[in-house]
């Protein structure tokens, strides 16, 4: 029977030979009198000399790209993972199985197109200190849900004045839309926001937006092949700070009505891209505001 000493003894030798092992593997040290080449022995190390990249750079990078896009007439730039993206945004970011994009288009603010549950990191990462990411102060991040299409982002923008402005930009054709504008209170009783392909199948959304007593009603319909689809509908009280009510909607020929006890008002319908077969659809965002 094995004393506890013996035990002892033979566990420290099981111990030590992988240490032994990796001894085996290590390269032989060089030899202490090697000699370099003259040229190679006469380098110093420059290592002190090197600076980090700074904002200042980065912004100069963004600006020389905006000049190639619009000399070469592309809408924009796409960025996903990478080390171009930390070369233009200091962002160091994980190639995964969902989208995640950094978008400079030749005209307008940058933005951040990732899904919904990175939008807390992306966010921490803009505002880190030191800033490396240029424009952060007006770079947008746009969230996408597992039921969502990735490759469609919307971008409505209201100015200090009241002023609205949309811009779509799609992933699948690399379009950027020239942006549409809206005065606050003039909104029109329809408006219909349609893609590029023309047929009876092209997704069409419409929206009336129209005073009904101290309130507003909107109505929204579908054709095409956006009706069955599920879009998501926003109705946002101006007047206050109320939160905005949020609803799911599966579009219909028929119109479906939705109330707001006040106004001014905005109302937001937003149809996700999809898919066809393998045709391809632009996602639909239609912004009406009533005063």
């Amino acid at each position: 029977m094995p004393s506890r000493r013996s035990f002892l003894l033979a566990a420290s030798a099981a111990a030590a030979v992988p240490s032994l092992s990796l001894e085996a593997q290590r390269p032989p040290a060089p030899p202490s009198d090697l000699k370099l080449p003259p040229a190679l022995a006469a380098l110093k190390s420059r290592r002190s000399e090197a600076v980090p990249i700074t904002l200042e750079e980065r912004e100069h990078r963004v600006e020389r790209a905006r000049e190639l896009l619009a000399k070469n007439k592309i809408d924009a730039l796409v960025i996903c993972t990478g080390t171009s993206l930390n070369y233009f945004t200091g962002l160091t970011w994980g190639q995964s199985e969902r989208f995640f994009a950094w978008v400079l288009p030749v005209k307008g603010e940058p933005f951040v197109v990732c899904p919904v549950f990175e939008e807390g990191r992306v966010r921490e990462r803009m505002e880190a200190k030191p800033a490396t990411l240029p424009q952060a102060s007006v770079t947008k991040v746009y969230t996408w849900n597992e039921d969502d299409s990735p490759y469609t982002a919307q971008a409505t923008f209201t100015s200090d004045a009241g002023g609205q402005a949309t811009r779509r930009w799609t992933f699948t054709t690399g379009e950027v839309s020239e942006a549409t504008t809206e005065p606050a209170g003039e909104a029109q009783t329809t408006h219909t926001t349609v893609t590029p392909l023309a047929s009876g199948r092209t997704p069409r959304l419409t929206v009336v937006l129209q005073p009904n007593g101290g309130g507003a009603r909107a109505s929204v319909a579908a054709r095409g092949n956006a009706v069955g689809r599920i879009a998501r509908v926003t109705l946002q009280r101006l007047d206050c700070r109320c939160r905005p009510t949020k609803t799911s909607l599966k579009l219909a020929k028929t119109p479906r009505r939705f109330d707001s006890r006040g106004r001014p008002v905005r109302v937001t319908v937003s149809l996700p891209g999809f898919f066809v077969g393998e045709i391809p659809y632009r996602g639909l965002t239609v912004v009406r505001t009533l005063s």
